[in-house]
């Protein structure tokens, strides 16, 4: 088993990929990576193998069996929003971790939002469940700034706001969606009634902005 490295690649941006990443990658004799974290990287000449979300378990199981240094490229940073694909690979062996700009620092610095008093919930994990959802609803009755990572199947965003509208959040809740962050940016603010009538991705990041929302002026 040879040495595994977790490289953030930053949000979309190949401006925002971090020196250490790059280094990191050019150390390595293999690379892999999802769709989006390898079209970043390429921008900086690196070429990966491509991940595939139905048999990425069996691809990394054999790089890791076969290459002396696996790097694995993932979107914004690796401590964020992908929990399962670290699992696994910290079940293979000892894990280096190279942070990268995560996706969800560069939507609040989009939306000009502090983000040191949020509550961030994670729906795109295999184990997310309707609990997660009552922490999302605890967040906004309790005045938080909650961020949601939606994620596929019942947890995309529109399933979101109507589960949220069943539990009995209002449907008037200030909502701002961020969808594809520096890849084709679609943005969108609004309530969460129209929110659950509303096509978005999974590739989204919702933000309920709550009483700290603002900035405090001196």
């Amino acid at each position: 088993m040879g040495r595994i490295v977790l490289v953030g690649t930053g949000p979309g941006d190949p401006t925002l990929v971090t020196l250490k990443a790059l280094d990191a990658v050019r150390n390595c004799d293999c690379v892999y990576g999802f769709e989006w974290a390898a079209r970043t990287m390429e921008h900086h000449g690196v070429k990966c193998e491509l991940l595939r979300a139905d048999a990425y378990r069996e691809q990394l199981r054999h790089a890791a069996g076969t290459c002396s240094e696996l790097c694995v490229l993932l979107t914004g940073d690796p401590t964020v929003s992908e929990r399962d694909i670290v699992s696994f690979l910290m079940s293979l062996g000892e894990v280096e971790f190279v942070p990268g700009v995560s996706s969800l620092l560069a939507a609040f610095n989009i939306l000009k939002m502090p983000f040191d008093k949020v509550l961030v919930v994670s729906f795109n994990r295999a184990d997310a469940s309707a609990e997660d959802m009552e922490h999302v609803a605890w967040g906004i009755w309790r005045g938080l700034t909650v961020v949601v990572l939606p994620g596929p199947g019942q947890y995309m965003p529109r399933e979101v706001a109507r589960r949220l509208i069943a539990m009995g959040v209002d449907k008037g809740a200030p909502v701002n969606v961020l969808e594809k962050i520096y890849r084709g940016l679609r943005m969108w603010s609004g309530e969460l009634g129209e929110l659950a009538k509303l096509d978005f991705s999974d590739m989204s990041i919702l933000v309920f902005p709550g009483r700290d929302a603002a900035w405090a002026h001196a």
